[in-house]
């Protein structure tokens, strides 16, 4: 006795070779024109899929901005969305790159006021939600990627009176940045 996936009744092919074959072969060919039918429609879909849209992204970012744009030099939040706006150009976003995080956005944000930044940065992102801001005077460069959570990782080389230059990096809270970045004149990159 067999019970039979579709009607869930007990059926009994005892006698009936045959029959059994043809049903066991006709069942085999629907499957796998099914499953041709599928693996068609699923390439098909793939390959007409849209890219994601960025935009709804990029509008998030540019109404954080603009919430805190008073606070800012004249003409920094607008080309601080512009630079943000170029970064999320969907013609060159990876689609395996994660999208910088809103919350990453608003530490990056926090850390331009932080130091009162009268420079605009580069902008960039490391493909995983975090989003990174850099500054290069000379050869004096400072490096800060902003993650969730307020955290800042931050690479920088400071040119010395005597020519030498001095490195350091490390990880804090977004409102130490001042406090750590006090010790190499930070003045070069935000002013």
């Amino acid at each position: 006795m067999i019970s039979c996936a579709f009607n869930h009744k007990p059926v009994s092919f005892s006698g009936n070779r045959v029959a059994v074959y043809k049903t066991l072969q006709k069942l085999t060919q629907s499957r796998k024109g099914i499953a041709g039918r599928l693996s068609t429609n699923t390439e098909q879909s793939l390959t007409n899929m849209p890219k994601p849209s960025l935009r709804g992204v990029f509008d998030n970012y540019a109404v954080d901005v603009s919430r805190l744009s008073m606070h800012f030099p004249g003409g920094f939040p607008v080309a601080l969305v512009r630079k943000v706006k170029r970064l999320l150009n969907e013609d060159h976003w990876d689609i395996d790159d994660a999208l910088p995080q809103k919350d990453a956005m608003l530490t990056l944000l926090r850390a331009l006021l932080i130091a009162k930044s009268n420079t605009l940065p580069s902008v960039g992102s490391d493909g995983k939600g975090s989003l990174s801001a850099s500054w290069i005077v000379g050869k004096n460069r400072l490096t800060l990627n902003c993650y969730n959570g307020d955290e800042i990782s931050f690479v920088l080389g400071r040119e010395r009176p005597n020519g030498e230059i001095e490195r350091a990096a490390g990880i804090t809270k977004v409102q130490r940045l001042n406090e750590i970045l006090s010790a190499y004149d930070p003045e070069i990159w935000f002013r």
